[in-house]
């Protein structure tokens, strides 16, 4: 039985003083890009000061009309591609992932001082402020919480989903993703270090302890690969894949299917 593969293809109007440099999240998300490989755009600041002149009235309102109707971002639900959830790529191709627009939109908000945060639920990612859903593959369209639900199929009771996430969770997403990346190219080490990085920022994300238990299997390292695959599966019971990938482990240990 072959193993299946998880992935996830899988966010004020200022005065005085003009900002200058991009913000503490974007010089983050930027090194996660320098990590996969691709070079901060000097695009960044220019959009960022764009945004500083258009935010009048609305605010949210005005980041959806400027990056989707005067600046042209549009989304890319194709090509699972990691580059195009990296923000210099997203800027200087002008097209991005749900998570590549979500970056966008959220140094945008950075520089902004509002309070835009990211929500994960499976296979996908919005944004939400004080409880307005930001749907980026829509243009910013306010979409209810029960859109979401029935679109991508949450399941209950699962605490990685449908809630406002932290900063140390949010980066750990676009870690999770460049982790799946190197996983895919064979490059195991390396995904382990980042798969590990994920679960310590975000403990009850049961998508990266079932692609940790993937990386240790394919490297034949047993027990370790069970260990992930049992806390995946306390945290989210169902997730696509676990089961098989559970039998396929039991096989290669010689052990017996029956539980």
């Amino acid at each position: 039985m072959k193993a299946t593969v998880i992935s996830l293809v899988l966010m004020i109007s200022l005065s005085g003083c003009k900002s200058s440099g991009p913000g503490p999240l974007a010089r983050k998300l930027l090194g996660i890009s320098s990590q996969a490989g691709i070079p901060a755009s000097g695009k960044l600041e220019e959009v960022l000061d764009l945004a500083e002149k258009r935010a009048q009235g609305d605010r949210i309102d005005a980041l959806n009309r400027l990056i989707f109707e005067e600046l042209g971002f549009q989304r890319e639900v194709e090509d699972d591609s990691i580059k195009f959830m990296l923000l210099p790529y997203v800027l200087e191709h002008k097209r991005g992932s749900c998570l590549g627009l979500a970056a966008l939109y959220l140094v945008l908000a950075e520089r902004l001082k509002l309070e835009v945060r990211g929500v994960l639920v499976p296979r996908h990612f919005f944004l939400r402020h004080k409880g307005r859903n930001i749907e980026l593959l829509r243009q910013g369209e306010s979409m209810p919480d029960e859109w979401y639900k029935k679109t991508w199929q949450v399941p209950e009771g699962v605490s990685a989903y449908m809630r406002p996430l932290t900063e140390p969770e949010l980066l750990a997403v676009f870690r999770f993703n460049l982790a799946n990346a190197r996983r895919m190219q064979g490059e195991y080490p390396q995904a382990e270090e980042l798969y590990s990085q994920v679960i310590a920022a975000f403990p009850d994300f049961a998508e990266a302890y079932a692609n940790l238990g993937l990386v240790f299997q394919l490297q034949k390292r047993f027990e370790p690969a069970m260990d992930a695959y049992l806390q995946a599966q306390s945290l989210q019971r169902g997730l696509p894949g676990l089961e098989q990938n559970i039998e396929t482990l039991r096989t290669d240990m010689g052990l017996t299917s029956k539980r």
